[in-house]
């Protein structure tokens, strides 16, 4: 197993562990860096888990509501973990949840996959439902030159068609100019590094 994910594993298990122990289940939604490690396709060693989403009440993986804010026993179980571990006291956070007001990429729904750690049950998305995300990301944070966020697009190898589909949706989140400039630019680029690392 990578790193990444066995890190991410533990402090989740440890997440689910407690949640269960009070006899709750809490559904959430990932992304992000820890949502690649999750699925293998990159590894990193830190710990940093964004929820986009909460499954609702009965749980039906099909209905996401707002993570904002997350239910007070998973932050409580979230702040323990990060003692225990010694982690970022916000390393489980609802950072990314406005994504879900203007609306998930196509797909995404359908893509993820679950795990259960306890009382913690994970929705992991597809590389598919992940590239518009990580495009906007990597084009938001373009502004300063190629970050984290361009490395985890190029590691999905995204195709051309991939890269149309994510930017539409970016311009839903988005639209103006200064965003679809960075936009293009981080397109370029990895259009370009795939043509020379076939």
């Amino acid at each position: 197993m990578l790193e990444g994910q066995e890190t991410i594993r533990r402090a989740l298990r440890l997440v689910g562990q407690r949640l269960a122990a009070q006899g709750i289940e809490i559904g959430i939604v990932i992304i992000g860096g820890a949502a690649l490690n999750l699925r293998g396709i990159v590894s990193r060693a830190t710990v940093d888990v964004d929820i986009v989403a909460l499954t609702t009440a009965d749980g039906d993986p099909g209905d996401l509501v707002s993570a904002a804010p997350l239910p007070a026993a998973l932050l409580e179980s979230v702040q323990q973990v990060a003692v225990e571990l010694r982690l970022a006291p916000d390393w489980l956070n609802s950072a990314p949840a406005d994504l879900l007001r203007l609306g998930l990429p196509s797909g995404f729904v359908e893509g993820l996959e679950w795990e259960e750690f306890g009382g913690l049950r994970v929705g992991i998305p597809d590389r598919v439902g992940l590239i518009p995300l990580k495009l906007y990301a990597a084009a938001d944070a373009n502004w300063a030159g190629p970050d984290r966020h361009q490395r985890d697009l190029r590691a999905m190898h995204p195709t051309h068609e991939e890269l149309v589909a994510a930017n539409a949706w970016v311009r839903t989140q988005d639209a103006s100019e200064e965003m679809n400039i960075l936009v293009q630019r981080v397109i370029k680029e990895i259009i370009r590094d795939e043509r020379r690392d076939p």
